[in-house]
């Protein structure tokens, strides 16, 4: 232990307060962390989902036009032009 003196026990009080102020802090810090995770987490989940949505809509827009086009075409383009998905 070091000795005895005014300065030695300012400083041991000093890092004593700031210990048991990162303590004190501590929960609340890692509550943050843990919401600010669940947060972003959420955030791509909902991100991926539009995408998502975005792809499958541009699926059936893709097959509509496809399909129309089939539909609308006489017999002598179907036979002399095939058709690329």
């Amino acid at each position: 232990m070091a000795f005895p003196g005014g300065i030695n026990d300012q400083i041991t009080s000093s890092i004593v307060n700031f210990s048991m102020l990162n303590q004190s802090i501590l929960p609340a810090t890692v509550m943050t962390n843990l919401n600010q995770s669940i947060s972003i987490a959420l955030a791509n989940a909902a991100q991926n989902a539009s995408d998502t949505q975005i792809q499958s809509n541009i699926s059936v827009q893709a097959v509509s036009v496809m399909s129309t086009k089939k539909l609308f075409m006489d017999e002598h383009e179907t036979i002399n032009h095939k058709l690329v998905p």
